[in-house]
C-alpha cells in the first residue's frame, strides 16, 4: 500500500490487514481536523510499562529473544507499508510508535492517547522481532485468543525496553456511540440453530453467520465511527447479516486509494439499513497517558 509522504498513512487496529487500517483511520480523522478532547480525569490506575499481565499464566515465559529497530526512510517521498505475523516473531516496515502502541494496547482513538511526541506519528521504522523454538512452539498451542494477548504483552515488552515507555491508565469522559435498534427494529434475523459460524470482520466489512454483538463488532464499529461504540442494542443472540461500508467515504485521497469500495455508503448509512444506528453520547472510554517515551536507538 502506498501513499504520498505528506498523507502519513498511520496503521489503525490490524484485524486482518494487518496495521494497515489504524494508518487509514488516523489520517482521516486528521484530514478533519478532529479535535482530541481535552476532558478531566475521573479515576485513575497507575499500571507502569505495562510489562506484564497477570491474567495470562506462565505470560512471563513469553518474550522476543531479538529485536531489531531500523529507521526507515520512505524513497522518493513514498511510504510503503506493511507488517506481518509469523509463528516465531513479528516483522514490518513502515511502524510508527502509534502504529506500535496500537500492537500493545486496546487503542481505538486518538483521543485515548495522551502525551504521544510529534515523532510518534512522523517517525518510521523496520522492526524484527523473534522468540526462540520453545517459546513459539509453546505459543502455538494455546487458544487464539490468549495468544494475541501474549502477542500484546511482548510488544509492550519491547516498548518499555526498546523505547524506554512508561504509561498508566486514566478513564475519562469522552464522546461515544450508542449502538442502538433504530425505530421499526432489526432488519435481520437470528442465524438458524445448527448453522456453523462464519463471522467476517474485515474492513468496512461485518458480515456471516453467527455474529454476536460483542468486542469483536464493537471494536470494528470503534474503527469505523472513529469513537468508542457501547452496545445498547438488547440483542442477545447470534445473527445473519451482510454489512459492508466505505471507511474512506468523504476523503479526498490520492491515486485512486479507495476505489474497492466504490459504491458503498459511510457505516452510519449502512447500519441503518440493518435497522441500528449511531446515537451520540458520552462515556468513561479508558486513555493512556504517556508518562515517559524514548526514541529508540538503531540496531
Amino acid at each position: 500500500m502506498k501513499a504520498s509522504g505528506s498523507l502519513r498513512l498511520r496503521a489503525y487496529r490490524a484485524f486482518l490487514l494487518i496495521g494497515i487500517v489504524w494508518r487509514a483511520h488516523c489520517d482521516c480523522m486528521l484530514a478533519q481536523d478532529k479535535p482530541i478532547v481535552s476532558a478531566p480525569v475521573t479515576s485513575s490506575a497507575a499500571q507502569g510499562s505495562f510489562a506484564t499481565n497477570a491474567n495470562l499464566p506462565n505470560h512471563a515465559s513469553f518474550s522476543y529473544d531479538v529485536v531489531s529497530i531500523r529507521p526507515y526512510k520512505p524513497e522518493d517521498g513514498h511510504i510503503s507499508v506493511w507488517g506481518r505475523e509469523s509463528p516465531d516473531g513479528y516483522t514490518s516496515q513502515g511502524d510508527t510508535l502509534m502504529s506500535l502502541l496500537d500492537k500493545s494496547y486496546p487503542i481505538l482513538t486518538l483521543d485515548q492517547l495522551d502525551g504521544l511526541p510529534h515523532w510518534g506519528l512522523t517517525d518510521y521504522y523496520n522492526l524484527e522481532a523473534k522468540m526462540d523454538e520453545g517459546s513459539a512452539s509453546a505459543l502455538q498451542k494455546l487458544p487464539q485468543a490468549q495468544q494475541r494477548e501474549i502477542r500484546r504483552s511482548m510488544m509492550r515488552s519491547v516498548l518499555a525496553d526498546r523505547f524506554q515507555l512508561k504509561v498508566h491508565i486514566v478513564s475519562r469522559e469522552l464522546p461515544v456511540y450508542n449502538l442502538v435498534v433504530a425505530n421499526g427494529g432489526p432488519k435481520f434475523k437470528e442465524t438458524p440453530a445448527g448453522t456453523e459460524d462464519s463471522e467476517m470482520l474485515g474492513w468496512g466489512e461485518v458480515s456471516g453467520d453467527g455474529i454476536g454483538f460483542d468486542q469483536g463488532i464493537l471494536t470494528n464499529f470503534s474503527s469505523g465511527t472513529g469513537r468508542l461504540v457501547v452496545n445498547k442494542t438488547g440483542l442477545t443472540g447470534r445473527y445473519s447479516f451482510n454489512l459492508k461500508w466505505n471507511p474512506l467515504a468523504g476523503r479526498n485521497l490520492p491515486g485512486g486509494m479507495g476505489d474497492q469500495f466504490s459504491g458503498r455508503t459511510d457505516i452510519f448509512t449502512a447500519v441503518q439499513q440493518i435497522g441500528l444506528k449511531f446515537e451520540p453520547a458520552t462515556g468513561p472510554v479508558d486513555v493512556y497517558v504517556i508518562d515517559h517515551v524514548e526514541q529508540p536507538s538503531p540496531n
